[in-house]
């Protein structure tokens, strides 16, 4: 067994593990999901990563360097996707005062 398929199936099964758990507390709770700006650069980041590891067996340090890049690129989407969600509430937020007064 490969060294590096052995620890892709552990960290699998890590974040399997913890992702119900945490969905099981937040159905048990009753807790509404309001972070959709956070997730949706990191689902991206995990996407990018894990297809790259599973396309082949050697990593190369450009591949490695590419990679590390996807991190700072993900702030910046969350930076981008607030402002976003920002915008969308705040016209939101003054329609409906617009309409109720």
């Amino acid at each position: 067994m490969n060294s590096v398929s052995a620890v892709y199936g552990s960290v699998t099964m890590n974040s399997t593990l913890t992702l119900c758990v945490f969905l099981f507390n937040m159905w048990r709770r009753k807790i509404y999901w309001e972070f959709s700006s956070e997730v949706i650069p990191m689902l991206v980041v995990v996407l990018i990563v894990g297809l790259r590891g599973t396309l082949s067996n050697n990593i190369r340090t450009v591949d490695a360097l590419l990679m590390t890049t996807l991190y700072p690129l993900s702030f910046a989407a969350v930076a981008i996707l607030q402002s976003f969600e920002e915008r969308q509430g705040s016209s939101e937020q003054g329609s409906l005062s617009l309409s109720v007064s």
